[in-house]
Formats: structure tokens, sequence, C-alpha cells
């Protein structure tokens, strides 16, 4: 199933960057042996999926609706 939407399309790469983070940490914790309490890591994660899906979903929006703007300008002045 293709996301077809700029929502699904956002969910999808918020989704991504937050499974890199936490593979990130939990390299960086394996490899250091660091004791990390892991409480602090997945707020983060889920604070870095939120801000990047919505920050995703606007600049996704805008990108789009400026393309279909040009387009519908475009026709419009063909027409005339």
């Amino acid at each position: 199933m293709a996301p077809q939407t700029p929502r699904s399309i956002a969910l999808l790469f918020a989704a991504v960057f937050s499974l890199f983070e936490a593979l990130a940490f939990l390299v960086f914790a394996i490899t250091e042996n660091f004791e990390i309490n892991y409480l602090i890591p997945l707020i983060a994660i889920a604070v870095n999926f939120v801000i990047s899906f919505f920050l995703l979903q606007y600049f996704l929006y805008k990108f789009i609706v400026g393309k279909i703007k040009l387009v519908y300008k475009t026709i419009h002045d063909t027409v005339k």
C-alpha cells in the first residue's frame, strides 16, 4: 500500500526518522556500555516523531498546494 496523502507520507517518514533515532540510541548504549534510563530516549523518540510528523505534513501540504495552484494558473492563462 503506497502512501497517497501528505498525512500518510508524513507519518511514514516520521516513523522512519524515529526508528533511526531509536537505533542510534541502542547502538550508543551498547557500544559505550552506558547504562541509561530508557524513559529519556523513549520520550525523545516520541517528541521527535510528533515534531517531524507535523513539520513534514505542513511542508508537504504547502508544496502540493503550491504546485496545484501553479497548474491551475497555467491552465487558466492558456485558456484565455
